[in-house]
């Protein structure tokens, strides 16, 4: 029988100290608390010695976290309809920039 309990996927001291800055670059409200809960059952759910590695990722990650909630992820139909060409899409949906699209496929057909 698995056990989901709350105690055996509670994240790690420093695992849960990164999460609490990555959350502090959130909206405060609602969405907060959802990134919060979201985060915590996602390195809860990772061994032990990955949660430092993945919480520091998010932390990374946080302020382009705080933009795209801020600002909106347009969606590409209506990218489309404000420039009036279609979105390059690269590798995680980003446009790659215009100076250096060489380098930006050698990156994006390495793998992961």
């Amino acid at each position: 029988m698995v056990s989901t309990s709350w105690q055996e996927h509670r994240p790690t001291p420093v695992a849960r100290w990164l999460l609490r800055l990555t959350v502090l670059a959130v909206p405060r409200g609602a969405i907060r608390d959802r990134y919060r809960e979201e985060f915590v059952m996602e390195i809860g759910g990772l061994p032990r010695r990955s949660q430092v590695r993945q919480a520091a990722s998010l932390l990374i990650a946080s302020r382009r976290l705080r933009v795209a909630i801020n600002e909106g992820c347009p969606r590409p139909a209506e990218q489309t309809a404000r420039d009036g060409r279609a979105p390059e899409r690269g590798r995680g949906g980003a446009a790659p920039p215009p100076r250096d699209a060489a380098r930006w496929r050698a990156v994006a057909s390495s793998p992961l």
